[in-house]
């Protein structure tokens, strides 16, 4: 990585990639990344740098009443939680990462998946620490959607069932009997369709027991996929 980057608060961390870790930056960032989007922290923890330990960032603390700490020199386990997730941060951009020089794109979304992610020792996300609530995130919408689908499609599934209720042929309607499933249907010139008849009784599981027009009742009931209503 060619620019060097820094961050500040471990509870919710925040960074900002920078072309030189200066105090102004450094003053800069504390105000605007710290104390206006998260309040005033009671005291900050950092190393003995120079971008750190100046008298523009003392002076910005001092006015916002904000403690100043510095980690232990050669005892930098003192500030070990945020050496551990600057390890963390650059693991991660070094696995999104295809060229070097673009690594300062990625820091908002490797912050987004550390802020929403569940910490062992927590047990809840730094997301859910400052807001009260977990983020929304894509798989969330997802199984909105998924759920939205599904409560449709058991909406047409009902709208085609009471169409079909709707749709049962009645007793004493004329219609016409594909005779084509019959082994004495020859083709050929033949018509397909046998009729008319009436509806003489109406059987279980869409069956049909069908009448001539001489008033002859057919023997074996017919499937009612295959009549169509007859039309004068």
């Amino acid at each position: 990585m060619h620019e060097p980057f820094y961050q500040i608060g471990i509870d919710f961390p925040e960074a900002r990639p920078v072309s030189r870790a200066t105090a102004e930056e450094t003053s800069q960032f504390i105000y605007e990344d710290i104390i206006c989007r998260h309040g005033c922290p009671a005291k900050l923890l950092s190393d003995r740098e120079t971008h750190f330990n100046n008298q523009m960032v003392e002076k910005l603390l001092e006015k916002f009443g904000i403690k100043h700490i510095f980690s232990t020199p050669y005892h930098p386990q003192t500030n070990g939680l945020v050496k551990r997730f600057n390890r963390t941060l650059c693991k991660s951009l070094s696995k999104l990462v295809i060229q070097t020089n673009e690594w300062d794109r990625y820091i908002d979304p490797v912050l987004f998946a550390y802020r929403t992610s569940k910490h062992s020792t927590t047990k809840i996300s730094p997301f859910y620490l400052v807001n009260g609530r977990e983020a929304k995130l894509l798989v969330d919408n997802l199984s909105d959607n998924l759920e939205h689908i599904n409560q449709r499609l058991l909406s047409l599934i009902d709208d085609l069932l009471h169409v079909r209720e709707e749709a049962k042929i009645k007793v004493q309607e004329i219609l016409y009997y594909d005779a084509a499933k019959e082994k004495q249907w020859t083709g050929k010139l033949d018509s397909k369709w046998k009729g008319p008849f009436y509806i003489h009784e109406i059987r279980q599981n869409g069956a049909y027991k069908l009448c001539s027009i001489e008033e002859r009742v057919l023997r074996t009931p017919v499937n009612g996929s295959l009549l169509k209503l007859y039309y004068d």
